[in-house]
């Protein structure tokens, strides 16, 4: 697997998942209270990217301040993006 992009991710633990109109390019916003994250396509193109970290969805593994989402995103529309997030980079594939 090629990596063709890779992107730092900042985690940014909150109660809420911010608005679309707030969130900012290459931070990842958690709320463990709501099992969910979201961020901005790490493409560039700015899809908002929530992501469900309960029994049924995605894992989430965080050591000192890096996160890893498992298993990969795929945006099944748009940018068509594939990539993983791991150790606080996403890595486009």
């Amino acid at each position: 697997m090629k990596t063709l992009k890779k992107v730092a991710f900042e985690l940014v633990e909150v109660d809420f998942i911010p608005n679309i109109t707030e969130m900012e390019f290459g931070k990842l916003y958690y709320s463990k209270e709501y099992s969910t994250t979201n961020h901005l396509c790490p493409c560039g193109c700015g899809f908002p990217t929530p992501i469900p970290t309960n029994k049924d969805g995605w894992s989430i593994d965080i050591k000192n301040g890096k996160v890893t989402i498992t298993p990969s995103i795929l945006h099944r529309g748009g940018c068509q993006s594939h990539y993983v997030i791991t150790n606080g980079f996403a890595n486009i594939i």
